[in-house]
């Protein structure tokens, strides 16, 4: 973020040289300077702390911010030759796992009614939904 030194020493009415060769420092603070500036306000304004607004400017700022500062980087998964994965077989392990759910459901309101249980009322049953698995239902 370095203003040009042609043009600083023109502003001052010196010659580039001099402006190098007397405020090396000068120039060398000032850059840093403007670099915790710009580094304030872009994590002042990832942070919600002032600055910029506007959420989705702000998550920009942020994924800009982690690629550049922190190494981030995007990456995408190419998988040649591999078979899409088998969502009957996941419907049918999710829907055993409900099952399994609904009737242990079911035995403990079974035993609650036996045993009297806490609001009578309130038992539970399971009802068989064909191929689906099972559902709860209060009844």
């Amino acid at each position: 973020m370095r203003a040009p030194e042609a043009h600083i020493a023109t502003k001052l009415g010196i010659a580039k040289n001099t402006l190098s060769k007397y405020f090396a420092a000068e120039l060398e603070a000032g850059q840093q300077e403007a670099k915790l500036q710009v580094g304030t306000f872009i994590l002042d304004s990832i942070l919600g702390r002032g600055g910029i607004r506007d959420d989705r400017a702000r998550a920009t700022l942020a994924i800009f911010y982690a690629k550049t500062r922190m190494g981030w980087k995007e990456t995408s998964i190419h998988r040649h030759g591999e078979a899409p994965p088998d969502t009957d077989a996941a419907l049918e392990a999710l829907t055993r796992g409900l099952d399994g759910i609904a009737a242990r459901k079911g035995e403990e309101a079974a035993i609650a009614a036996s045993d009297g249980g806490a609001e009578g009322s309130a038992e539970m049953r399971v009802e068989a939904v064909g191929k689906a698995g099972a559902t709860i239902a209060s009844g």
